[in-house]
């Protein structure tokens, strides 16, 4: 694990922290940040945790060969990094990018996001997210941190699904 790129992503994202929304992902309180979202591939219409996501990486890692591997869609970042020489798996890091999907009685449904783990506490990780509210509605939208659970059994809720760490496979 590379500490200072860890670190470095961590620092990036925390610089976005309380960026908002006016509502509804239409308008901005912030110029300048409409236009670094929309300068990383955001659209109004997109979800935004996923494009974050991308923004804090890229700064970091100053590459573009990531790019293409992030998706508007939480759980497609996922998956696009799982089938690339990018290192994933269950166990936390700091640095790392944190998946996170919907589960009503046991059953995966299409909701998801990503955040970026900016602490590890026991059964809990901190991780610097978009798109969401203080209180995880649609309105007043706002980059936060939040705490988040590793229960991987979880049966309803939002269960981690793993983690995109910050070095590839040695092959």
């Amino acid at each position: 694990m590379d500490t200072e790129i860890n670190n470095k992503i961590v620092d990036i994202a925390k610089e976005l922290i309380e960026r908002k929304d006016i509502t509804s992902l239409l308008n901005f309180r912030e110029a300048e940040f409409e236009e670094i979202r929309i300068g990383v591939g955001w659209d109004k219409e997109m979800a935004w945790s996923s494009y974050m996501i991308e923004l804090v990486w890229r700064e970091a890692f100053k590459i573009k060969e990531i790019l293409p591997l992030f998706n508007c869609g939480s759980l497609a970042t996922w998956y696009n990094f799982r089938k690339s020489d990018w290192l994933v798996g269950e166990s936390p890091r700091v640095g790392a990018i944190h998946i996170w999907q919907g589960y009503k009685e046991g059953v995966p449904g299409i909701r998801s996001g990503s955040g970026i783990v900016s602490a590890i506490e026991d059964n809990f990780v901190r991780v610097i997210e978009g798109v969401v509210s203080k209180k995880g509605d649609n309105e007043n939208l706002i980059v936060i941190e939040k705490l988040r659970n590793l229960n991987y059994s979880l049966m309803t809720g939002e269960r981690p699904k793993g983690f995109i760490y910050t070095n590839k496979a040695i092959v």
